[in-house]
């Protein structure tokens, strides 16, 4: 399905998020070492820039996709966290990106998307988004 990844690429998006991503803390919880009779991590990625961790995602694709001279235009499907990380992601790399935004969707995310200077299209459904856009 997909590409394989080797410890090289790990060691590249760390270096290429180096000074755009931020680190999550990592956090314990008493309760929760209670339950499950161990210690649980909770890593909190809502401290991530967008408020999730898809932002390092989408800016280690982007960027990938410049370096390789594939164009400086991006889109992607998602009515969500991953079209906010895209559009935050092109505009530091000063790209452009159109996200396809299928109904329903979460009006806050989608003016996210768009105030990070991404195109928005909206579409009916995602079944409609994944043909209309092949």
């Amino acid at each position: 399905m997909g590409a394989d990844v080797f410890f090289e690429d790990i060691l590249r998006a760390r270096e290429i998020l180096r000074n755009v991503s931020y680190v999550a803390p990592v956090k314990t919880n008493v309760e929760l070492d209670a339950l499950t009779s161990a210690t649980v991590f909770l890593k909190c990625e809502t401290a991530q820039r967008t408020g999730s961790f898809k932002f390092r995602g989408a800016y280690y694709a982007a960027s990938r996709v410049e370096a390789k001279g594939l164009g400086r235009t991006v889109a992607t499907i998602s009515s969500g966290n991953h079209g906010q990380g895209l559009a935050l992601a092109v505009s530091l790399l000063n790209l452009s990106a159109y996200v396809i935004v299928p109904k329903p969707y979460v009006p806050r995310k989608q003016l996210a998307i768009a105030q990070h200077g991404a195109h928005v299209i909206v579409v009916e459904d995602r079944t409609a988004s994944r043909t209309s856009s092949s």
